[in-house]
């Protein structure tokens, strides 16, 4: 089935696609006064309180971003004809139709490499909009650069953080939740561990944004494209900021490849956010669309474990490590009597976390709802597959050569030439940090 997603921008916006026989239609309203097709978000109000406003090209990369986000919430993938493919039109308004449509290309296979669905993008104009009568722009002056870190609330993004304060830097922190829950809650817990320690030093956004639901059963639980409306808040507010500016993007080497752990896990079933076939796509947009924003990945050759280790300031890190949220489904405890926001334990990124946090000395098997060295789940139970596939996958990595290493990390999706070298030493040195807790433990 195609699904035709109709991004509408202003009460004035009245277009209508047309949709064939048994293709279904869902519309978004952004600006608009329909509560019933508006998503929910209170971006534009935090931006002109902080006396930002986007140009046109980044407030229509952001509309992008934001039904992208929303196609990906709201389609079904049991409605592909293989339950998971999905083809999504996306019907969006622009205010330069012929720049947009030259980056096509570029965009299709973006989303296309991130979700693995199948998308089509129609563009169609529409009308600048100016910020509002009497606004006051807090832009720094020409030649002046911004420094912007996205801050999911989770660990490698607590050490991006604190790496860029710690080196003298200003950072512009950015921040997204939904439906609040665990990933607000553990951004204003790190926020706190930030003050502290660097009160006034640094300026944050927690942008809330949510599409148009009815109920639990009219969503997809898979997301997959969250990434790209994170990573457009960040360009965003750093196109805001001034002329140019650097977005940094802190995830560590073994997430962003992401191999997978099993040949069952091929393709889009692993999440593909911060590859770097992705972001090089976002680069070309960006230039493309004149948004002089760079995209810095620093710690994209190291483990976690290293990130942690090679920390600037390892005593705070040590401290406001425990108030990180990595873990895929954080509200997990609820349906066992414990306290939302719990780590499960026994997810791909907990079972990471972990491992990263054993090299540092830091892990408390407390924290986890399962401990999976202690009491490890049964391998055959959903909640014991992310265990086995990585008993599997690590056992595999300590007996293959590089040759076999390589064709993993190419697998993945194409990467800078120049970089493989680097790319292929951080997986093998990620996976040994697993390997090394999944047979000492904590």
């Amino acid at each position: 089935m195609r699904h035709h997603v109709v991004c509408l921008v202003g009460d004035g916006d009245r277009y209508r696609a047309e949709a064939a026989g048994g293709e279904a239609r869902i519309e978004l309203g952004l600006g608009i006064s329909r509560p019933d097709i508006s998503v929910r978000n209170d971006v534009m109000p935090k931006l002109l309180k902080a006396g930002l406003y986007p140009d046109d090209a980044t407030l229509d990369l952001l509309n992008l971003a934001i039904a992208a986000y929303s196609a990906d919430f709201r389609v079904r993938r049991q409605t592909a004809y293989d339950r998971w493919t999905r083809d999504i039109i996306l019907h969006l308004p622009v205010v330069d139709v012929g720049l947009w449509r030259e980056s096509t290309d570029t965009l299709v296979k973006m989303l296309g490499f991130l979700t693995g669905d199948h998308w089509e993008v129609v563009f169609r104009g529409r009308e600048p909009i100016g910020p509002p009568q009497g606004f006051r722009s807090r832009r720094m002056q020409p030649g002046q650069a911004a420094q912007v870190c996205l801050f999911s609330g989770g660990l490698d993004s607590f050490v991006g953080a604190l790496d860029l304060l710690e080196a003298g830097g200003r950072p512009t922190l950015v921040g997204h939740y939904g439906s609040g829950g665990a990933t607000s809650s553990a951004q204003k817990e790190v926020w706190s561990v930030l003050d502290r320690s660097h009160e006034g030093r640094y300026d944050r956004f927690g942008f809330y944004l949510l599409p148009p639901y009815e109920s639990e059963t009219d969503r997809e639980l898979t997301s997959r494209a969250r990434s790209i409306l994170f990573l457009a808040l960040g360009v965003l507010v750093a196109s805001c900021r001034a002329e140019e500016s650097a977005l940094f993007v802190p995830e560590n080497g073994l997430i962003s490849l992401n191999v997978p752990l099993t040949p069952s896990r091929m393709g889009s079933l692993s999440t593909r956010t911060t590859h770097p076939y992705f972001l090089g796509l976002l680069a070309k947009l960006l230039r493309h669309l004149g948004i002089r924003v760079s995209l810095e990945t620093p710690y994209r050759f190291q483990t976690k474990g290293e990130m942690l280790g090679h920390a600037k300031n390892r005593t705070l890190v040590a401290e406001g490590a425990r108030k990180t949220v990595s873990c895929s489904h954080p509200d997990v405890g609820r349906f066992h009597r414990k306290s939302p926001g719990q780590h499960c334990g026994y997810c791909v990124p907990c079972i990471i976390r972990r491992a990263s946090m054993r090299e540092a000395g830091l892990d408390r098997p407390e924290d986890y709802l399962v401990d999976v060295i202690a009491d490890p789940p049964d391998v055959a139970s959903d909640t014991g597959h992310d265990l086995r596939a990585f008993q599997m996958a690590v056992e595999r990595v300590s007996t293959s050569g590089r040759a076999r290493l390589l064709f993993d990390v190419i697998d993945t999706g194409p990467v800078p030439p120049g970089e493989i070298a680097g790319l292929v030493d951080v997986y093998r040195r990620g996976m040994e940090e697993v390997r090394r807790f999944l047979r000492g433990g904590s």
